[in-house]
């Protein structure tokens, strides 16, 4: 944070008008949505921008947000381009590689919707893991990213959520499924939501920071967020 402030006041006082690199969004405790800029390790999270959300994603191109009965698809401006009745209760998405709109599953009814054309079609729910792509596995003290044919990446958990008490639980994964299933989930985070093609949003209970991780091959690390009201 105190480098990304330092290059700001230094920019301000050169007469530059320069804004922190946007790096997706997020929900916050409050179900508000709010924009992540900044750069890895100094981020800056935006004012809230909607409210009474119960589920979000983003991409470097859209979002996706689930309301008590609706899903919409927002722009990075957050306007709404599309929408749709949706069934209760929270959603899980996931995106193309060109950063448009895939799947959206809700796992309290089973449904599956993929979105295709423009528009939302009823399919089956997809299998928990496709044999491609990265997958996230939360474990007691770990935040594991698996991928096919490549050694796991361990990333540790920060303090004190490396010692909370694990259950199963279902989470997102990198490939075209909306969910993957760890046999061990840290029940510190309650959820993980993408923010951006490379920052997934650990989210956790109230209490405890919020952490952002980032999956880029190579670059693997989990960082904390400012807190937010």
């Amino acid at each position: 944070m105190r480098s990304l402030l330092l290059c700001l006041v230094v920019c301000v006082a050169s007469g530059q008008i320069i804004e922190p690199p946007k790096l997706g969004c997020l929900r916050d405790r409050n179900q508000q949505l709010r924009t992540a800029a900044g750069v890895a390790g100094s981020f800056l999270i935006g004012a809230p921008e909607r409210g009474g959300i119960l589920s979000a994603g983003c991409s470097g191109r859209v979002r996706l947000v689930k309301t008590a009965t609706a899903v919409f698809l927002l722009d990075q401006a957050n306007r709404i381009l599309e929408g749709r009745a949706a069934p209760p209760g929270p959603a899980r998405f996931t995106f193309s590689p060109d950063g448009s709109p895939d799947l959206v599953y809700f796992p309290e009814t089973g449904e599956a919707w993929r979105w295709k054309n423009g528009e939302m079609l009823q399919i089956d729910a997809p299998p928990m893991r496709a044999p491609d792509g990265s997958r996230i596995r939360l474990e007691p003290q770990d935040v594991v990213i698996e991928r096919d044919g490549e050694p796991e990446v361990r990333l540790p958990l920060p303090a004190p959520l490396a010692d909370a008490r694990g259950s199963e639980a279902l989470i997102p994964s990198r490939d075209r499924a909306p969910l993957g299933r760890g046999a061990v989930v840290n029940t510190s985070v309650l959820e993980m939501e993408w923010m951006s093609e490379e920052w997934i949003h650990l989210r956790t209970r109230e209490g405890e920071p919020m952490l952002a991780l980032r999956i880029a091959r190579g670059r693997e690390r989990i960082f904390v967020l400012p807190e937010v009201r």
